[in-house]
């Protein structure tokens, strides 16, 4: 197997990870499992 620990690449399955949401929940990637996920970052400062 020739896959690289951090390296994720098109068509592979995203690593499941968790982010906080703006109201503070914590959001898992795995909680939208077969749906189409758009992530927005940005910056407030």
């Amino acid at each position: 197997m020739d896959r690289q620990i951090g390296y994720v690449k098109v068509g592979d399955t995203a690593p499941d990870f968790c982010l906080p949401s703006v109201t503070g929940k914590d959001i898992h990637l795995s909680d939208y499992s077969g749906d189409k996920v758009a992530l927005f970052f940005w910056a407030s400062w």
